[in-house]
Formats: structure tokens, C-alpha cells, sequence
């Protein structure tokens, strides 16, 4: 089993989420910290975890992270691991995100259906490819999987990321417009650096 224990407090709330994860479930409740109650449990039945319990557990964080929880406690007592890494992407600019689509309708990074506006991503899937050219672009903020870290991932985490996909899809990528911090890739870049 594992307990994770998130936390949300700013000047209008004070909220704290569990969620638990066991064998055949996952298991998330959210409530206000004054409150003696449980909260209202969302239980998920393994099946209906995408992925398996571990993936949907790691989801479920990470959509808390998302929404600015914090994880105050963790409670690991099966050591289950394995799961696939994942990120979790907010979009910024819906319409931005649109239109980005639409251009990528011809590329391996087209979308066969919609993306919702926070979508947990499997790194090194097509999916998580496309969040990280939005990333970069600045049309999405990525939080990767270590919970304690509540901060979006930066430039270099985001090209970290990047460089961990496979060939294809990297250069895909780069072919709609990432660049490599620090990296100037067009002839055109290249000559206005020397001409400066």
C-alpha cells in the first residue's frame, strides 16, 4: 500500500488530499484541513486505471501537484516500482495549443483526438514529445514525478526530457522548432551572430 499526503494552503484555503493506493484500487479524497471528516472519497478500480494502479497512483499525484498541493507525507510499505516515468503538462494558451495542433496534423506528433487542458503523459511517447515543444514554446508548464518538487520544470529539465526521447521523435521535434538551450541551429542565426 501507499499513502501520500498532500497539503494546499494559501490565503483563501487550507485543503489537505490523501491519496492511497492498494492492490486493486486507487483511492483519492480531498478536504478542507478543519474538517473532521474524511473528505469524498474517488475511488478508482485497477480496471479502470490506465496503465495499472502505479500509473494511475502516480496521475493522481501528480494532478495535485498540478493544482499547487505540496506533498507533506509519503507512507510506502509494498515497494512496488516500475512504472514508466511520467510528466504531468498544463496548458497555458488553449488557442495556442490549438493551432500548434493543427500544424502538427502531418508530423509524428499529430493527436488523433483532443488533449485535455492537464494531461499526464508517459515520457517518450508521442504525447509527452508534443507537451515538450509546447514547454518550450511556452504554450504548457511540465511538473515531472518527483512529488516533493512543486515547481514547473525548467529549460534545461524540459531539454533533459527531450534528449531522452527516441530519435524520431526528437528530430521531429526539432523539425517544428525546438531548440536546445543555448543552441543556435539555423545558418541564418548562425551568420547574424557573426555579422554581431
Amino acid at each position: 500500500m501507499k499513502r501520500y499526503q498532500f497539503e494546499l494552503k494559501n490565503d483563501q484555503k487550507h485543503r489537505i488530499a490523501t491519496v492511497v493506493m492498494e492492490t486493486d484500487s486507487v483511492t483519492v479524497s480531498e478536504k478542507e484541513a478543519t474538517s473532521k471528516t474524511l473528505g469524498r472519497p474517488k475511488r478508482i478500480p485497477a480496471s479502470l486505471c490506465a496503465g495499472g494502479v502505479e500509473a494511475q497512483f502516480q496521475r493522481s499525484c501528480l494532478e495535485l501537484k498540478a493544482n499547487g498541493f505540496i506533498l507533506v507525507n509519503q507512507e510506502d510499505s509494498d515497494g512496488q516500482e516500475g512504472a514508466k516515468p511520467i510528466v504531468f503538462a498544463v496548458i497555458q494558451e488553449e488557442q495556442a495549443a490549438k493551432e500548434l495542433l493543427k500544424q502538427l496534423a502531418t508530423s509524428p506528433l499529430r493527436q488523433q483526438n483532443g488533449f485535455s487542458a492537464r494531461s499526464t503523459t508517459e515520457l517518450g511517447s508521442a504525447h509527452s514529445a508534443l507537451m515538450i515543444l509546447m514547454a518550450q514554446k511556452g504554450i504548457a508548464k511540465m511538473y515531472d514525478g518527483n512529488l516533493s518538487n512543486n515547481a514547473a520544470m525548467d529549460a534545461s529539465a524540459v531539454s533533459a526530457a527531450a534528449k531522452a526521447l527516441p530519435p524520431e521523435l526528437y528530430e521531429a521535434i526539432v523539425q517544428q522548432g525546438f531548440i536546445e538551450p543555448g543552441v543556435v541551429r539555423s545558418e541564418d542565426s548562425r551568420m547574424t551572430a557573426i555579422l554581431f
